[in-house]
């Protein structure tokens, strides 16, 4: 499966998964909101003799009480998806065979330089996948393209564990699975935040 698909697959899982825990999350911010309400105005009710203002002023202390539980809860459904589809997806991108792997890598380098002279950060875990003859075939392709072809190739302990960092004098392009990841968990976790928000305000 090429690269591109496998990531179109993980958005695809992460968009049903951000699905799924919208309406669990949007149902059970409903039934405490519900909850909230039928006691509050119980209250209200019980103590109406007494005084009319302050129940309502309690009342709708429990409302905007119930409204903050509900939003808590919701910020943690935010972390469980956050959680399940980042680990997921990252092992999936990690056992991609060397031959995609590859040509993404080179697919992504060649669109990143704009000198051809830049160094490029690799985990030091594809230091064996990357081989001499692999980066050679990167700099002709450079050369081809009127750029330099001189890249320096470094492998390194890194903190991410697929993709590159192209590092140039004043500037750096962070092109990770790590990286990529966050992209489409962002853009879901965004979506989740809206719509569940606007179910509990």
């Amino acid at each position: 499966m090429a690269l591109e698909d496998l990531l179109k697959t993980i958005r695809s899982k992460a968009e049903e998964e951000a699905n799924r825990i919208t309406q669990e999350a949007a149902t059970q911010a409903k039934r405490i909101l519900n909850d909230a309400k039928t006691a509050a105005e119980a209250e209200a009710k019980k103590f109406y003799d007494d005084s009319i203002d302050k129940c309502t002023r309690e009342a709708n202390q429990k409302i905007s009480k119930a409204k903050l539980e509900s939003r808590n809860k919701i910020l943690n459904f935010k972390k469980e998806i956050g959680r399940q589809v980042f680990n997921e997806s990252l092992k999936k991108l990690q056992n991609i065979d060397d031959k995609t792997y590859k040509h993404w890598l080179k697919k992504k380098i060649l669109t990143a330089c704009e000198t051809g002279d830049e160094q490029i950060v690799f985990s030091e875990k594809d230091k064996d996948k990357l081989e001499v003859k692999w980066q050679q075939e990167i700099n002709n392709s450079l050369k081809s393209k009127g750029l330099n072809g001189s890249l320096v190739f470094k492998f390194e302990n890194t903190d991410f564990n697929g993709g590159f960092i192209l590092k140039h004098p004043g500037y750096e392009i962070v092109v990770t699975f790590e990286d990529l990841l966050k992209e489409i968990e962002q853009k879901w976790l965004t979506k989740i935040s809206e719509i569940l928000f606007n179910n509990t305000g």
